[in-house]
């Protein structure tokens, strides 16, 4: 979705600030330190602890997408898209402002998370060093992120209706990102019911 935000701005300090985050979400140029890597490592090594036996990748690519997980991935691509019209600037970068704006937050709670299955790793350092991914973003990555999204839409932001616009997309993903919560606290719910 960021590099969606790249393509639709030709605003050059914006493309700037959106290649910054872009380089850092892939690891600096370190394919073994691009995040989606260290986040699926995080991954399949905390669910094969769960599991007893190691779980794979294809393991994890074989369950099952959450309806409303897929419905927040459509939004928030008309979202970066502007509903497969012609992308309204403004639009976009509010969108990605609203996403990095999030971002922070909503690792530090998921780390919280974390700290509640560090019972599984033979000790401490174990844990920490299979954290990483939590680490990555909220010791530098997240909070420049939102730095660089906010410089980047001031780039586009010129007068009260440019505000506007970029605030309606802004709250739009607010919105659909509270959808996407919500639908994963039901699936929780459901799950941690007695059969």
């Amino acid at each position: 979705m960021v590099a969606l935000s790249w393509l639709c701005t030709d605003d050059l300090k914006a493309k700037t600030e959106i290649v910054k985050n872009l380089y850092s979400e892939f690891g600096y140029g370190d394919p073994h330190k691009a995040h989606i890597v260290l986040l699926e490592r995080y991954l399949l090594d905390l669910l094969s602890r769960l599991a007893g036996r190691p779980f794979t990748r294809h393991a994890l690519q074989s369950k099952p997408i959450l309806k409303t997980t897929l419905v927040f991935i459509e939004q928030q691509r008309n979202l970066y898209t502007d509903d497969g019209k012609h992308a309204n600037v403004r639009h976009v970068l509010g969108t990605l402002l609203a996403q990095e704006w999030l971002a922070y937050s909503m690792l530090t709670r998921l780390y919280e998370g974390a700290r509640n299955y560090q019972h599984l790793y033979p000790s401490n350092d174990v844990f920490h060093e299979h954290c990483e991914y939590f680490y990555v973003h909220i010791g530098d990555a997240e909070k420049e992120h939102k730095h660089q999204a906010v410089s980047a839409a001031a780039c586009e932001c010129h007068c009260a209706a440019d505000l506007q616009e970029l605030a309606a997309s802004f709250h739009r993903f607010l919105d659909i990102t509270a959808c996407y919560w919500e639908g994963i606290s039901v699936a929780m719910q459901m799950t941690a019911r007695p059969h």
